[in-house]
């Protein structure tokens, strides 16, 4: 895409979106404007092209709705900032932190000092340290401007290679830049962490996180936690097989660590980060009795963490992460209310059984958050085990128990949306008339009509 072309595209985009907010606040449209310092010498062209498509980028976030709504939330995230930059206050004024409704383990800066991190890596951080630690490490990004540095860089290599064609060298020349800039923005962010008063020693464990093939949850028995949840044996993978797969697994991830090469990556790998943060640590002089000094976690934080979490579950249903949702449930790491706990597993449950119904086991597969995690092997391995009727009877045995015990209005749909997906259409009007009579204006009473075959006059 050309300049123009870009530029016509972002007032395009920045038309559209502004008439209609897309349940985004709508200052959001004036912070999508990027002011970024240019070194001297930078292709004009290209930088007109680099703060277009920064723009396009962050609008389609709020078209999509991605970015998080929450004063207390946007307060806290940026107060972490102030605290590490309370010595850089011109960098402060650029630096502005976004939650972003992604499952995905991960975070991204722009040039301009807009921060993203994904609701799915703040969930798993477990202190405020290594929430820190991740904001100072794109911090340091925007501060040493290395998305800059590469493209300069990358211009070099292919300016001094230009008579060649050899496109593997110059990748491989712009991976080794990556990987440097990488350690660098480690090394700041953990200067960062320790000038605020943070625990430099937790804050590095959020890199962890940042592994590909590290496991996001521990290693449980998901065939006993899932069966005791909707009182079946699931006996497809007992206790005994359980144990022999967990070893099984322990060994293979003992082969990949051990193989690990971070040759053609544009990260270095994170067990080598972390041993370069380990041997800065020791040759930092930090103050005498650091503990008493250090920030703990606040109430903030824990109200967040939890917060987040709730919102992540309903996230994975909404984007039909319908393993991730069970996981989330199943897993001790987050406390859930029983209601909300019971309802999230009878939604997954029913849309798998309309997978496996109409044949996209592969395609739910493919949509699998975290595919390297053994516990997701696990949970494929009990849900794709069943045939499709015997699964379907097994959803529908586990919501018609959830509205024996209580009227919530989301287990009554579901028990209904069960009860005809397992035995027809002839019982489940009869339920469907029931919600409509129970709660004439709640959220399904359109959706229960239409079941019906109510028109809109009725």
């Amino acid at each position: 895409m050309n300049i123009k072309s870009a530029l016509i595209m972002l007032i395009f985009l920045f038309g559209a979106f502004a008439k209609q907010a897309f349940s985004q606040k709508i200052n959001h449209y004036q912070e999508v404007k990027s002011k970024v310092s240019f070194p001297i010498g930078f292709d004009d062209k290209k930088s007109k092209e680099i703060i277009a498509s920064v723009a396009i980028e962050k609008l389609n976030l709020i078209k999509k709705g991605k970015i998080i709504n929450d004063k207390n939330w946007d307060d806290y995230l940026n107060a972490i900032a102030g605290k590490l930059l309370q010595n850089e206050p011109a960098l402060l004024q650029k630096i502005k932190v976004w939650c972003v409704k992604d499952l995905s383990a991960n975070a991204v800066s722009y040039i301009d000092g807009s921060i993203f991190l994904n609701l799915g890596l703040i969930i798993h951080l477990k202190t405020e340290s290594e929430l820190a630690f991740l904001i100072a490490h794109e911090i340091a990004h925007v501060m040493k401007q290395h998305a800059l540095k590469e493209i300069e860089q990358q211009n070099k290599i292919n300016q001094a290679e230009i008579n060649t064609n050899n496109n593997f060298g110059r990748s491989y020349r712009n991976l080794i830049h990556s990987k440097e800039n990488e350690y660098e923005a480690d090394g700041i962010a953990l200067k960062l962490v320790i000038q605020a008063g943070y625990n430099p020693s937790l804050a590095i464990k959020a890199l962890h996180l940042l592994n590909p093939d590290s496991s996001l949850y521990a290693r449980i028995n998901m065939a006993q936690l899932l069966g005791n949840e909707i009182n079946n044996s699931l006996a497809q993978l007992d206790s005994s097989e359980w144990i022999k797969s967990k070893k099984r697994n322990e060994k293979v991830i003992l082969k990949i660590e051990l193989n690990n090469n971070d040759q053609f990556s544009t990260h270095p790998d994170v067990a080598k980060r972390i041993i370069s943060l380990d041997e800065q640590l020791k040759v930092y002089e930090l103050p005498e009795k650091m503990q008493l000094y250090q920030i703990k976690d606040s109430l903030i934080y824990i109200q967040m963490q939890q917060q987040m979490a709730k919102l992540a579950l309903g996230n994975a249903i909404d984007d039909f992460e319908y393993q991730l949702a069970i996981m989330l449930v199943l897993t001790n790491k987050f406390q859930f209310e029983e209601e909300l706990r019971k309802t999230t597993l009878l939604k997954s449950l029913y849309f798998i059984a309309q997978s496996k119904e109409n044949q996209y086991e592969d395609e739910l597969l493919s949509k699998c958050a975290i595919t390297t995690d053994s516990n997701m092997v696990d949970l494929n391995k009990i849900l794709y085990s069943y045939d499709a009727d015997k699964f379907k009877k097994l959803v529908y045995g586990f919501a018609k128990k959830l509205v024996e015990h209580g009227q919530n209005e989301d287990n009554y749909f579901y028990y209904a949306l069960c009860n005809e997906a397992y035995l027809g259409k002839q019982t489940s009007q009869i339920i469907f008339q029931n919600l409509v009579n129970k709660f004439p204006n709640g959220k399904y009473a359109l959706t229960a009509k239409q079941k019906l075959s109510y028109n809109d006059k009725k």
